[in-house]
């Protein structure tokens, strides 16, 4: 249930977003993400040339906390463990202590640019704090838990390193930035067009965001036709090959669960479903293969739609050059059978019959075309109602003539009725004069 509280808060996630895109271009896509990520307490990565302004938005996005931390480095080759964890302090007694100020361990958010660059036992030291637990163990210290929300991380490249995938794993979606694409929009960057002030006016509280997170995990229902889609989609990631773990599909359900409940909805829709598309990747020659696994699953296969529509209309074509051939007669002019041509009419029935049989099958499958079809637009429909995803409309039926789809449909629909009513009425006049004819000869 969405309470006048928590109305006011998801309110004010929308007026947040509003107030990012009036301080950066081109980057609505990213900072719908950088706020679900925040509110669904996983991580975000960044991937994009210099000066796309990729740290830039995350900058701004860390001042949304009210008296919140914020943690900011730029990995090195020379980035020392002690420079995210603290440094070792000996007291008078020889005794070890580490200063945990300006850390990550006390930090409500992280902000980590160039996160690849260091060496691999440096970064891996990063695996504990950003696994759910938010935990950090520090020599000297042992187990300290962190208040960390999020970190977000940007770099030029993706990590080389193998012995990096289980972090680059923890930061669950991933966006590639590009640079300015509209030439009105490159103008207005650099006659300063747009509010330059990086300080968010719009504000949370941590426990307010851990309100927004609580309620989404705990009240948001994923249905089982959800589950089965995820389901098929990770199935035809597995035989695609692409390295989506089971682990970040589990973090896509919170998520998913957020989109929802941000969406004021306590149920998962399949426009929910549409953020695994930030999520499945690893690679960048993955993108567009994990888009059309997503598509495929959640729409269907236009090959296959194809498909079914040329075996309906192949089998509407036989059953005309039938109905206009042999059965033309039986069909249109109807004839009071007697005993004596019993065996005509018996041949023709069947004739008919079967003929009935396949126009129903190609109507069956004209159904399973009309079925998608009203899918998709209830699917684009769900989309352009969930605030995350961008407005995406399906090339499912792009080459298909719906008018005609839709003329056919209606009219072998009454063609089908029609039929069983004529057959209908002929048994009957066949049997009653069978009847008529077997009581005359006894």
């Amino acid at each position: 249930m969405i309470t006048e509280t928590l109305n006011e808060l998801i309110e004010r996630i929308y007026l947040a977003d509003k107030e990012i895109n009036n301080k950066v271009i081109e980057m609505e896509e990213v900072s719908k993400m950088i706020l679900l990520t925040l509110f669904s307490k996983n991580h975000l990565f960044l991937i994009g040339t210099p000066g796309v302004g990729k740290t830039y938005i995350f900058e701004i996005v860390s001042t949304i906390i009210e008296d919140g931390s914020t943690f900011d480095i730029c990995i090195k080759d020379d980035t020392k463990y002690s420079e995210i964890f603290g440094e070792k302090i000996k007291d008078e007694n020889d005794r070890i202590t580490v200063d945990l100020s300006g850390t990550i361990v006390q930090s409500h958010i992280a902000i980590i640019d160039e996160i690849w660059k260091g060496n691999s036992k440096v970064i891996n030291s990063l695996l504990s704090i950003t696994s759910g637990y938010r935990t950090a163990f520090i020599d000297g210290v042992g187990k300290v838990m962190s208040p960390l929300i999020s970190a977000f991380a940007a770099s030029n490249e993706m990590p080389q390193d193998k012995s990096l995938e289980a972090l680059a794993d923890r930061f669950v979606i991933k966006m590639v930035v590009n640079r300015i694409q509209d030439d009105t929009n490159w103008k207005k960057f650099i006659k300063k067009d747009y509010d330059t002030d990086p300080n968010l006016t719009t504000k949370f509280l941590p426990n307010e965001i851990d309100l927004i997170y609580t309620k989404a995990q705990t009240d948001v229902e994923i249905p089982e036709t959800i589950l089965d889609i995820m389901l098929n989609i990770k199935n035809q990631a597995v035989v695609e090959k692409l390295k989506m773990s089971d682990r970040r599909f589990g973090f896509a359900t919170s998520l998913i669960k957020t989109s929802a409940f941000i969406n004021r909805r306590m149920i998962v829709n399949r426009s929910d479903l549409f953020i695994l598309k930030y999520i499945m990747w690893s690679d960048l020659d993955e993108i567009d293969q994990v888009s059309l696994i997503i598509s495929n699953e959640i729409f269907g296969r236009k090959d296959e739609i194809k498909k079914l529509i040329n075996e309906s209309y192949d089998k509407l074509d036989e059953v005309k050059s039938v109905e206009k051939g042999e059965l033309s007669s039986f069909k249109n002019h109807r004839r009071y059978f007697s005993q004596e041509n019993e065996r005509e009419f018996v041949y023709y029935y069947n004739l008919f019959v079967k003929n009935l049989e396949r126009k129903i099958k190609a109507f069956n499958t004209l159904v399973i075309v009309v079925d998608s079809y009203n899918k998709m637009i209830e699917i684009e429909k769900e989309i352009r109602e969930n605030y995350f995803i961008e407005n995406y409309n399906s090339d499912l039926f792009e080459s298909i003539n719906i008018k005609e789809l839709g003329e056919n449909f209606v009219k072998v629909e009454q063609e089908i009725k029609n039929d069983k009513n004529w057959l209908n009425d002929n048994d009957k006049i066949f049997k009653y004069n069978n009847g008529v004819n077997k009581k005359r000869e006894s």
